[in-house]
């Protein structure tokens, strides 16, 4: 029965070594990296420093997070802001028929 990654089974006992190419680039890496194109300048990373990193830690931590009664009314209150919209619009058409029509024709 087959192993993953060159080693034996759970109970197999000793495990067979791992064999890794002794080479640091194989053909195919070598030909992409050849024809690798960058996109652009090189802008490198910027970081925060360890202070500035442990005072937002801090702060983070100090924060409540929302309740669920909190979260519940800050929903009813966006909802009850939100302009409401009609969803279909039915007008009489010439033959006298209901037909359905954009809203900005009422």
């Amino acid at each position: 029965m087959g192993s993953l990654n060159g080693a034996a089974g759970m109970n197999a006992g000793a495990l067979a070594p791992i064999s890794a190419p002794s080479a640091p680039t194989t053909g195919a890496d070598y030909a992409a990296n050849l024809n690798s194109k960058n996109p652009g300048l090189f802008v490198p990373s910027t970081f925060t420093s360890y202070g500035e990193a442990v005072a937002l830690g801090k702060l983070q931590a100090d924060m409540k997070p929302m309740t669920l009664a909190e979260a519940a009314r800050l929903a009813q209150e966006q909802k009850k802001n939100a302009s409401k919209k009609r969803v279909i619009v039915v007008a009489r058409n010439d033959d006298g028929k209901l037909v359905i029509v954009p809203a900005a024709k009422r």
